[in-house]
């Protein structure tokens, strides 16, 4: 059953970097396109640097123009050893985090679905709804209130079998922490659901399913979209 499990979990790492590696060519497609359609701005021009506790020392997060006209003029870029790479999916950084508690993992997944950092990623538009930011009306967190969305909010720690990755991308089988996360988010679907996601310590992310909660945010006077 052990090896049975292995393999399921193996098919799903190797699936999930599959996508990933998509979404980056189309967007470095994208990227080399729109470089010749806005000449008057500077790429690689730095804006901002990104925060994030549970990544590797000698790696930085910032945010860049990137060249995609309208549709994405900045992303986030992955600085390590002198080496860039552009950010769009939390698997961009497998092996280059270490997440030790729950606290952190909620941390990290909050990192690509920010009000602030949503649509720097391909994840569908995901930003979490959260009680203490006044980027949401109301009459929505209300609505999520009274079907007592926020209460099941929480991360907790899981211990399994399963696929490690070293500095150098290798895997090898271990056993290990990963941590499980259940949020209340909204797509660019404009509906609101309850995200279930699983994140490993080595970065190891899995969006595993989202339970609709709230259909047509337009009703509420919000209309979610990239800034």
């Amino acid at each position: 059953m052990r090896n049975k499990g292995m393999g399921q979990e193996v098919r799903r790492i190797e699936m999930n970097k599959v996508r990933t590696i998509v979404g980056v060519l189309l967007l470095v497609l994208v990227a080399g396109c729109s470089s010749r359609l806005a000449p008057e701005i500077e790429r690689g021009k730095v804006l901002s640097t990104l925060s994030l506790e549970s990544l590797r020392a000698d790696c930085s997060i910032s945010k860049r123009w990137f060249g995609a006209v309208n549709r994405m003029p900045w992303a986030a870029w992955l600085d390590c050893n002198g080496h860039s790479a552009i950010i769009t999916h939390p698997l961009n950084l497998l092996g280059h985090v270490r997440i030790m508690s729950a606290a952190q993992a909620r941390r990290y997944v909050r990192f690509f679905s920010s009000a602030d950092t949503y649509y720097l990623f391909l994840l569908d538009g995901m930003a979490e709804i959260r009680r203490d930011e006044d980027a949401w009306p109301p009459n929505l967190l209300e609505a999520l209130e009274e079907k007592k969305a926020f209460r099941r909010a929480d991360a907790y720690e899981i211990t399994e079998q399963g696929v490690c990755y070293d500095n150098q991308g290798e895997d090898f089988s271990c056993q290990k922490r990963s941590f499980a996360i259940r949020r209340i988010a909204v797509f660019y679907d404009q509906n609101v659901y309850e995200v279930h996601e699983t994140i490993g310590q080595d970065g190891n992310y899995t969006l595993e399913r989202k339970d609709l909660l709230l259909a047509d945010t337009t009703q509420f006077g919000y209309w979610h979209q990239p800034p």
